[in-house]
């Protein structure tokens, strides 16, 4: 079915597409995204309506690719011949056929299925690729089918996926396979605050900063590898400052009875209290270690807006004197306070702007899940894994809500008889997974492993799912293969890790596993649920940009 466009393509403009055309030709910055808006889901809808029996994904790459092309050579386009909806229409024409008779000498070369285990291709190796070209190739399609794309990129290796492919060597691949070079359209580069992104030109890059409130006591805990004692002062510590919240009447508010059931609902497992924030729980922390060492109490100076009057400041000091009280070790103190102080360091907590006073918000998770959007988180320069745990950790949570959310909706509409959007198929791609889940951290990160167990778990009911993408299988939890039911297997030398996955991957057949360490650049085993049997595969190569290409 051609989507939902809300109008026909010649409705789109009022002007001929003039106005538009003439920002294109000036280089404004942001035309080529308003041409997408505008013209791409009407010109896949026309396409869709009058080629009914050609393959969706083709029709939709070919709008997609007409869109950039237009977007990044206006000049092709000459508004006083026609309107751009017009020209748009004759040019997909004919890049239908274009693609319809490329896709028929593919066919020729084709081998029957039953023939699927292929000789080492020589064609692909021309064209080799630090990062995968076949996962930018999943994530076009994922796309194409409508699906929203969270990629996690711990290297920048995707922050230009928006772009089609400009190497030679993988347009010659390309051209072979029939595939277009393409760019993705909808896709937005999104960096931490203070931090630079690996494509500072993207045209719709913005940073973003991670709220307090949304990480649970025990992931911090966990993330900032506290000791036994200091995590429980952690806990003590984080406990009196929620009392405090309440006794500032900060949260719950009185007289608000949602915020007293939200007060009631938290689930510290899960996220932080309501409304906290790191300077307040700063300043406890430091309120103990001044306790414990028994200093002068009026030399305390809180940080958090609303402890300056000398009120708030005993009401602070009340708290933690019985937390205090039998404590009689000021270097565990000073040790937590100073992981605390880490964080305050970072400067990516409850952010309102960055350095040059660009306003800064945390991240949009609906937005994130639109149908087709493709959302590139760019971690190259975090400079910590703690920093890049803590925005996996608070993506996953709150992909996971927004999605359950939109679930509980659909469900509730359907028993009621009423009509409600299905939820947004979501595919999340974590890169460099050993780096976020390994064997060695797993014993120490219940809680956020507990989150990835969840939306794997769940996903599949919730139209959620994850990818995990490696280059050390043997760093990975034996748990996290558990959650795993697809595996694509690209070569692999160490006979030592072979023989990791071996014991944990079932249902590949020996004579597969003795090619793994022979597979030529682009080949891949596959082991999917809906096979009958794992199969040895060619995978397409990258239509879109990468970065760091060898």
């Amino acid at each position: 079915m051609a989507p939902d466009s809300g109008h026909r393509l010649a409705d789109v403009e009022d002007d001929g597409g003039r106005a538009l055309h003439e920002r294109l030709l000036r280089g404004e910055p942001t035309a080529p995204s308003d041409l997408a808006n505008l013209y791409l889901e009407p010109l896949i809808g026309w396409l869709r309506h009058h080629y009914p029996h050609d393959d969706e994904a083709l029709l939709d790459t070919v709008a997609i690719t007409l869109i950039l092309k237009v977007g990044k050579e206006p000049a092709q386009y000459d508004p006083d011949r026609s309107t751009l909806s017009t020209y748009l229409r004759m040019a997909a024409r004919g890049d239908v056929k274009n693609a319809r008779q490329s896709g028929r000498r593919r066919a020729a070369r084709q081998v029957p299925l039953e023939n699927v285990e292929l000789r080492s291709p020589t064609r692909n190796r021309a064209w080799v690729s630090a990062a995968d070209p076949a996962e930018a190739r999943l994530i076009q399609q994922a796309q194409a089918a409508r699906c929203a794309v969270i990629l996690l990129d711990v290297e920048g290796e995707y922050s230009c996926l928006h772009e089609p492919t400009e190497d030679a060597r993988m347009l010659a691949a390309l051209d072979h396979r029939g595939i277009p070079a393409a760019g993705l359209s909808q896709m937005w580069l999104c960096h931490l605050v203070g931090r630079e992104s690996a494509n500072p030109d993207h045209p719709s890059r913005a940073a973003f900063s991670l709220r307090f409130e949304r990480l649970s006591p025990y992931a911090i805990a966990e993330l900032l590898d506290l000791t036994d004692p200091q995590r429980q002062r952690f806990h003590q510590a984080y406990d009196a400052a929620v009392a405090l919240l309440r006794d500032l009447r900060i949260f719950p508010q009185p007289g608000q009875p949602d915020d007293e059931q939200l007060a009631l609902e938290w689930d510290e497992l899960e996220s932080g209290y309501p409304r906290i924030e790191l300077r307040l729980l700063m300043d406890v922390i430091a309120a103990g270690k001044l306790l414990v060492e028994k200093g002068d109490k009026e030399s305390l100076r809180p940080g958090y807006p609303a402890l300056q009057s000398d009120e708030a400041r005993a009401k602070l000091l009340a708290r933690v004197g019985p937390i205090t009280k039998s404590d009689s070790s000021p270097a565990s103190w000073r040790a937590l306070l100073g992981k605390l102080a880490s964080l305050v360091r970072l400067k990516v907590f409850d952010r309102g702007q960055d350095e040059a006073g660009r306003p800064v918000r945390p991240l949009n998770f609906e937005k994130l899940l639109q149908p087709g959007a493709v959302t590139v988180i760019d971690l190259s320069d975090t400079g910590s894994p703690v920093v890049s745990n803590l925005v996996i950790a608070d993506l996953l949570r709150g992909i996971q809500e927004t999605q359950d959310a939109a679930y509980a909706r659909f469900e509730a509409a359907r028993r009621q008889g009423g009509t409600q959007e299905a939820p947004t198929r979501a595919l999340i791609v974590i890169e460099e997974a050993h780096e976020f889940l390994s064997a060695e951290r797993i014993d120490k990160m219940p809680v956020l492993f507990g989150q990835v167990a969840r939306i794997a778990r769940r996903g599949r009911k919730r139209w959620l799912g994850l990818v995990f993408v490696t280059q050390l299988p043997q760093h990975l939890p034996r748990e996290l293969f558990g959650l795993v039911n697809s595996y694509v297997l690209h070569k692999i030398a160490d006979p030592q890790v072979v023989a990791t996955l071996r014991r944990t991957v079932s249902g590949i057949d020996d004579s597969l596993w003795k090619r793994l360490p022979g597979l030529a650049p682009g080949q891949a085993i596959v082991a999917f649920p809906h096979l009958a049997r794992p199969l040895l595969v060619t995978m397409d190569p990258a239509p879109s940009k990468l970065r760091l290409v060898d």
